[in-house]
């Protein structure tokens, strides 16, 4: 649709406001006009004119000093549940609301199914399972459940990158009376998840493809994240799985769909296997304590469902870059998506802190001051990611390429001459530390 100005209209809007100020001013005498006059003239100028440093210094501001000097703790009951697997039960008011994560340790995965995490996870969310189609399970979901979500992720653990820690994870909530038969349609999902119906599969993939077009080309996650694959495991991993190397994936399948499709069902029906072997999961759960007993004897069902294998490492297929490298993603738009990755600490080291709070000031005063209000790019920032020892500089819907590239070469120069103050240095600390200082909340 394309909006065009009507100049016929606009003439007659501007005829009848004209009109309008006539009637207003014929209402007024000249000395109640003069007056009107005087204080919209005085008006304009209270409002371009800035606060004084005293002003300024009577407003409460947050300090330093104001921040707890702990962290917040969650008091939580560590359960064993037997073959290796644990319960976590955190002491959160919840109002009646029960909250259930799963996570499955993914170490050991066949690096063919490394690939397949995504459609193993459309399954989970958009067939059927347990002799039910997909509308029945949706039902079941809507019926006795706030929601199911499964994705992947990839990171380390906090001790140190040499840890990588790769799992699938899935987040149900249920009210107090809801829990047993929400339990149930998870415990269909993960046992008896149906990847069968070819009809489905085919509409579900062709969805998956028109997503792929449209959050692969024109947003702003694929270049950091193709960037960022050569550097480590982790980053790697999630390009595979959710970055650019699944369009042209989703593309074979949904173009050669009666070739692949049974090979297709045999990867997502692998995933689900290597999954159920005890020992790969550990819950956490937040709610009632009705609830919780409900979760215990579920799980300690489940368990015995499962298979007893050893977990063993394996290779993941990633192979790092050998010296800096720039790549050029084209794609039918018309402004860019840049991003600059590098490595940085891990979050165990101590320069971790530093590099936190120096980031977000670097993304306050120089990436959107460069890039967002001189360079006219619609979002910039320098970001850091501790856990996966990555810094990140990105730019959004970016109408000048070439410009923020000399931007984010010239950030070293930057930060070796600026002359930040104590209250900027507060400012960032306090910024960062609101990541970790909100309130809790019990699905979190």
């Amino acid at each position: 649709v394309i909006l065009k100005p009507d100049r016929g209209l606009q003439a007659r809007s501007d005829t009848a406001s004209a009109e309008h100020m006539k009637q207003v001013r014929a209402g007024l005498s000249d000395e109640q006009a003069r007056r009107l006059a005087a204080e919209s003239e005085e008006l304009e100028r209270l409002s371009g004119t800035p606060n004084s440093a005293e002003a300024i210094a009577m407003l409460p501001q947050l300090k330093v000093k104001d921040l707890p000097a702990k962290p917040k703790h969650i008091a939580t009951t560590v359960e064993s549940l037997g073959s290796g697997n644990e319960l976590l039960v955190n002491d959160v008011f919840t109002n009646g609301v029960n909250y259930l994560d799963l996570n499955f340790d993914l170490t050991g995965l066949p690096p063919d199914l490394w690939p397949y995490l995504a459609q193993y996870t459309d399954a989970v969310h958009k067939l059927g399972a347990a002799g039910m189609n997909y509308e029945q399970v949706s039902r079941r979901i809507a019926s006795h459940t706030g929601g199911i979500s499964c994705w992947p992720w990839f990171q380390t653990r906090a001790a140190g990158s040499d840890r990588p820690l790769y799992g699938m994870q899935f987040s149900i909530k249920a009210l107090d009376d809801q829990v047993e038969p929400a339990l149930e349609v998870v415990h269909a999902l993960l046992f008896a998840l149906d990847s069968s119906d070819r009809n489905r599969l085919r509409d579900v993939l062709i969805q998956d493809l028109a997503q792929c077009r449209t959050e692969l080309i024109f947003g702003a996650g694929a270049p950091p994240s193709h960037a960022a694959s050569g550097l480590t495991a982790g980053a790697y991993l999630a390009n595979l799985v959710n970055g650019l190397p699944q369009l042209p994936l989703v593309t074979a399948l949904t173009s050669r769909f009666d070739e692949l499709a049974t090979d297709l069902m045999r990867k997502i029906d692998a995933i689900r296997n290597v999954l159920l072997v005890r020992g790969r999961f550990i819950a956490s759960f937040t709610g009632s304590e009705r609830g919780a007993a409900a979760v215990r004897n579920a799980l300690g069902r489940w368990i015995k469902e499962m298979r007893t294998e050893p977990i063993k490492a394996s290779p993941t297929g990633f192979v790092p870059c050998s010296k800096p490298a720039r790549s050029g993603l084209a794609a039918p738009i018309e402004i860019a998506h840049c991003a600059q990755v590098m490595p940085a600490p891990h979050f165990s080291h101590p320069d971790s802190i530093l590099l936190s709070v120096g980031t977000h000031i670097v993304s306050m005063d120089y990436m959107i001051n460069e890039l967002r209000f001189k360079g006219n790019a619609y979002g910039a920032s320098c970001r850091y990611d501790s856990l996966g020892s990555l810094m990140f500089l990105t730019t959004f819907r970016d109408p000048h390429v070439a410009r923020t590239l000399k931007v984010f070469d010239k950030l070293t120069d930057y930060v070796r001459n600026v002359k930040w103050t104590q209250a900027d240095i507060d400012r960032a600390i306090i910024g960062v530390a609101k990541g970790d200082e909100r309130p809790i909340r019990p699905e979190s």
